[in-house]
């Protein structure tokens, strides 16, 4: 699947709500944390777009509909001084079971004492 980064938020309004329930945020100069996620075992779902245009046309995205396979979401830190990005354990050491609850990973804070 490719991203298209320039074109990651379908407005300017849905990622200003994005960031703003984050809140201030403070910027660590030597580290970046990311997600990653692996949609290859989420269903696709087709978007039917433009519909009252006189050609629509159709997008294909991996969306978790209720009570079927979630995306797995990694958390990873990239140290730019090294180069090197290592990968957070956020299930106490267990594999992902989309079965089991709590592998929510969300809103990634800096601890003030690094």
């Amino acid at each position: 699947m490719i991203i298209d980064l320039d074109n990651l938020w379908p407005s300017a309004r849905e990622e200003a709500l994005f960031y703003q329930g984050y809140g201030a945020t403070e910027i660590d100069p030597m580290a970046l944390a990311y997600y990653r996620f692996d949609n290859s075992k989420v269903e696709d779902y087709v978007v039917a777009l433009k519909q009252t245009a006189q050609y629509d046309s159709t997008e294909i995205d991996a969306y978790p509909k209720a009570g079927m396979t979630s995306p797995v979401a990694d958390l990873y830190i990239y140290d730019l001084d090294s180069k090197q990005s290592v990968q957070v354990d956020v299930r106490d050491g267990k594999p992902f079971e989309d079965k089991t609850l709590g592998y929510y990973v969300y809103r990634i804070a800096w601890a003030h004492d690094g």
